[in-house]
């Protein structure tokens, strides 16, 4: 998810043998069957294909309108308010080495941190070079010492490695199982449903679901993981698209790849080989599973130079996955290339037939803020791009991330409109996210579910691994969370027949 106003060394294996045990006990897993799926009291029904259409178990055609399970299994911190965001957590450490003034000057000085073209360390150091030339004292000495000592936490990886020097493998191994288990809940997931989504988008990073010790080979911890959050959710009624949101390498510059800054994927064949690799073990995993839509091959891949790269890097994902499941569902995004001028006349996405490709599905993401007429003219034009690449290419298209992101009656509203506008064109939506507690939550529409006072954030520095883990605790309590239904009551409306 590409945001721009919020937005880095491998990972050792991640032990699940506890996670799954304290899961179970707690029923988040229960009656697990053979091949590791659960059997819901009330069986999900197949979604297929037939001839470019979405259609349920009688043939009859459907809209997929669903949610993003946001940082459940690919963390970004700013989202559970672990951390603060970076501008925060400079403003910080700035007050406390009585340096406030020079950070703002250097603000001034420097701009903001640029994500596609910046490095966050080189950031950091052109900060805390301005902050000494604009304060003098001991202050900025102080200040670049505590930024070296405590850099902000701003991605998975960077989280992990603080947490394995602080609290050894064990340690840190009990912080991600207990957030897997306890940042999306059964409750978050009926709140969803009975918002009118019939779906999730389940982001997840390829480090749950391999070991180091094999690449590209799927670990059976990490598809029980997997079939956690599918059981879980078909429990509640819906249906899950797997999302592979943070790729070997890392697929853009982003943080929620789980390295920001990364962006090696395509240009190393070994890691577009593991993710095929990874994606075929899923595949063969979840082919029986009605409760899976399909695969989401790639988030956000605007790492790709050209669409040569793109397609052979799809390409290989996509084999993988057919050689063991024919007929699900695959979607490919094109990672923003769409509104790059040199695209947004004649289009990204390949034809299936000149890949050889079937039973697909391509995707858009989008994000805008401003007045609801802004808004309207957003909508028009993404669904101007989306009709011309579906009847170009002669598939379904899918707005896979969009948000309005202001809390406000504009914003509202917009949210409306969007899957209004989206649904009449016969278009596949999920906003982002289902979840969230970051310090901006009272005034964003990013969490559907939501704190209900102010989240006191995680601090990974300074809070003891007790603290940490209390901490995430209150994730799964509902007295901590809440529907905002200001915005379930503008999804409501978003899902009515207009006219």
């Amino acid at each position: 998810m590409k945001k721009t106003c919020l937005r880095t060394t491998p990972v050792r294996r991640i032990n699940r043998r506890q996670f799954l045990k304290i899961a179970a006990s707690a029923t988040l897993i229960p009656a697990l069957r053979a091949g590791g799926q659960k059997a819901s009291a009330k069986p999900m029904k197949m979604v297929s294909m037939d001839h470019g259409h979405v259609v349920d178990e009688n043939g009859r055609e459907m809209l997929l309108r669903g949610i993003n399970a946001g940082s459940w299994f690919m963390l970004e911190p700013w989202i559970c308010g672990i951390g603060l965001t970076l501008k925060s957590h400079l403003k910080q450490l700035a007050r406390e080495c009585e340096v406030e003034g020079a950070l703002r000057e250097a603000f001034l000085r420097v701009g903001p941190f640029d994500d596609d073209t910046m490095l966050l360390p080189e950031y950091l150091d052109r900060i805390a070079h301005a902050v000494e030339q604009n304060a003098s004292g001991d202050g900025p000495g102080k200040f670049r010492e505590q930024l070296r000592r405590e850099p902000p936490v701003l991605d998975a990886v960077s989280l992990d490695r603080l947490l394995r020097e602080r609290f050894g493998g064990s340690g840190a191994d009990s912080f991600w199982e207990a957030l897997h288990e306890c940042w999306i809940t059964p409750e978050d997931l009926r709140a969803a449903r009975d918002a009118g989504f019939n779906f999730i988008r389940l982001p997840f990073w390829y480090r749950w679901v391999e070991s180091e010790d094999a690449p590209g080979v799927c670990s059976e911890s990490g598809l029980r993981l997997l079939d956690s959050a599918v059981a879980m959710a078909a429990e509640a009624g819906m249906h899950v698209l797997l999302d592979l949101h943070g790729a070997p390498g890392g697929q853009n510059m982003w943080d929620h790849t789980g390295e920001m800054g990364r962006n090696a994927f395509f240009a190393t064949p070994d890691y577009q080989e593991r993710a095929a690799r990874l994606w075929r073990g899923i595949a063969e995993r979840f082919r029986n599973e009605p409760a899976v839509l399909g695969y989401d091959l790639l988030n956000e891949p605007a790492g790709a130079p050209d669409i040569s790269t793109w397609g052979k890097a799809h390409d290989g994902m996509y084999r993988a996955i057919r050689a063991v499941d024919a007929d699900r569902l695959i979607v490919m995004e094109d990672g923003y290339k769409t509104e790059e001028p040199r695209y947004a006349l004649k289009g990204w996405f390949p034809r299936p037939e000149d890949m050889g490709w079937r039973n697909v599905m391509y995707s858009l993401h989008f994000y805008k803020t401003g007045t609801f007429e802004v808004h309207v003219r957003q909508a028009r034009l993404v669904t101007r791009l989306a009709d011309r690449e579906r009847r170009r290419c002669g598939v379904p298209v899918y707005i896979g991330e969009f948000n309005a992101i202001e809390d406000s009656p504009d914003g509202l509203r917009a949210m409306t409109h969007y899957g209004k506008t989206f649904s009449a064109s016969g278009l596949h939506w999920s906003p982002w996210t289902l979840k969230y507690c970051g310090e901006d939550a009272a005034s964003t529409l990013w969490g559907l579910r939501r704190c209900r006072e102010p989240w006191e954030p995680l601090n990974p520095h300074r809070d003891s691994l007790d603290a940490l883990l209390e901490g995430i605790r209150r994730y799964a309590d509902g007295r901590y969370f809440h529907t905002h239904e200001p915005y379930a009551a503008a999804i409501r409306s978003a899902m009515e027949p207009s006219g």
